[in-house]
């Protein structure tokens, strides 16, 4: 993993490793930096091994140095840009090693973001190096399979998760509602493609009783601080920049808020679902389709940001949606147990 701040991708490698088989697996992570609190999550036993080194193209030695002290059964990648990176140097390794990697979002989009778009673009045509290559959602198996010539057989889709027990345990703190008041909730980085900015663009065309709380931080939190001031929101917007514990934001929400431009498969509204808020999202590329397309799901075709608030009122005012039966058939299909047999089952394959 390249660190350990407060993404989606982070918390479900933690997600995943705290609900394998202690008896089973002799785990090690290595971060290329060990930053953020998020470690902090993963149950006893596990060994981190910080390499201590900012830069991805200047990793490969120590990571590979770290690979032969340990000599390990199984290597698993779980960040996109890690995983092409790594990719290319596969053969380069004498000992034939079990090589997996989990997609977090759509390479065709996410590589653009990147000072040499090429070149990562020239790593992701390696993919098929790796035994297996798990994608959180259809979309993305068909970007890797078209754009990049990944076999289909190479690939799995898996979902993100969420462990309904730890969830329980994450409820012992309570939010005041205050009544007639309606709250909406951003939760993520605030990046440029997050597109914080709609959020408050649509708040402005709501009338005075709904409040908008955004959990995180990122490069784009002064823009979005000075988009508030500018449209004279400040009492109706709070900014929560440090939180590892969101579970009581979303079970005070009225609604979710998905503003992004694209995404892998957005963990929030998984974790929105786990207790009973319901989502709105645009119709966008990646998986967000996917994960919206579920009871208490609406994906928007009109991009207005008019639309958005039409249907914000809607969802608040009007749906009447029952929030136990969100958690029900998000549990149904995104429960943490569901995914560890599958990630077993590939563990356990033989070489190829």
């Amino acid at each position: 993993m390249p660190h350990f701040l407060n993404g989606g991708a982070e918390k479900n490698l933690i997600r995943v490793i705290n609900n394998l088989s202690e008896e089973a697996y002799d785990i090690s992570i290595l971060c290329l930096q060990h930053l953020g609190n998020n470690a902090d999550l993963l149950r006893k036993g596990i060994k981190i091994i910080d390499i201590d080194t900012p830069s991805i193209y200047l990793s490969i030695f120590k990571i590979a140095r770290v690979i032969k002290q340990i000599k390990p059964d199984v290597i698993f990648c779980w960040m996109g840009y890690l995983n092409a990176y790594m990719a290319f140097f596969i053969p380069f390794f004498r000992k034939k090693f079990k090589w997996f990697c989990r997609e977090s979002n759509i390479p065709t989009l996410v590589n653009t973001q990147f000072k040499f778009p090429w070149l990562f673009d020239f790593f992701y045509k390696k993919l098929n190096r790796y035994d297996k290559i798990i994608a959180q959602s259809a979309v993305m198996s068909k970007d890797l399979q078209v754009n990049f010539g990944v076999l289909p057989g190479k690939i799995i889709i898996i979902n993100n998760s969420i462990d309904f027990k730890e969830n329980e345990k994450n409820k012992t703190c309570v939010l005041e509602k205050e009544p007639g008041k309606f709250y909406l909730l951003f939760v993520g980085g605030l990046r440029i493609e997050k597109r914080a900015h709609i959020l408050i663009d649509a708040l402005a065309l709501l009338p005075e009783n709904y409040m908008l709380v955004i959990v995180g931080s990122g490069d784009e939190l002064e823009k979005v601080t000075i988009a508030i001031h500018s449209q004279h929101l400040q009492k109706r917007v709070e900014i929560i920049s440090d939180c590892y514990n969101p579970v009581p934001y979303y079970q005070r929400a009225d609604c979710l808020l998905l503003s992004s431009a694209f995404e892998g498969f957005p963990n929030v509204v998984i974790e929105a679902f786990a207790c009973g808020c319901p989502a709105i999202g645009y119709n966008i590329a990646g998986g967000a389709n996917e994960a919206l397309d579920n009871y208490g799901g609406f994906s928007l075709q009109d991009k207005s940001v008019q639309d958005f608030a039409d249907n914000i009122i809607w969802v608040c005012e009007s749906a009447r949606l029952d929030r136990e039966k969100i958690i029900r058939n998000c549990k149904d299909k995104y429960d943490i147990n569901r995914v560890i047999p599958i990630y077993d089952s590939i563990f356990s394959e033989p070489n190829h």
